[in-house]
């Protein structure tokens, strides 16, 4: 396994999401199709948040703790959030 293999293809995502939202206005950042769907801006902050508070802790749990079970997930239990502008939320619990 070669972990630089890795790390170079989480880099090369980030480079190709940011490559997609250029030109993308706010106004159509934050449009969704319909109520209850996704706006780019939820789903692009969701793989941050997925990143950061999800995919590195069973990634060391993975690394680190192999026999241990991964903690269960609550997606419809998790607060709903939105987001305002980049680095700014409005939480609504739900």
């Amino acid at each position: 396994m070669d972990p630089n293999h890795f790390i170079s293809s989480l880099e090369n995502s980030a480079k190709k999401i940011k490559s997609l939202l250029e030109g993308v206005s706010e106004e159509q950042v934050k449009w969704k199709p319909q109520p209850e769907k996704w706006s780019i801006l939820e789903v692009i902050n969701h793989l941050y948040d997925e990143e950061r508070d999800d995919f590195r802790k069973r990634l060391n749990l993975t690394l680190h703790t192999p026999d241990e079970d991964w903690p269960g997930i609550d997606p419809e239990g998790w607060q709903r959030q939105i987001y305002l502008l980049p680095g700014q939320r409005m939480i609504i619990f739900t």
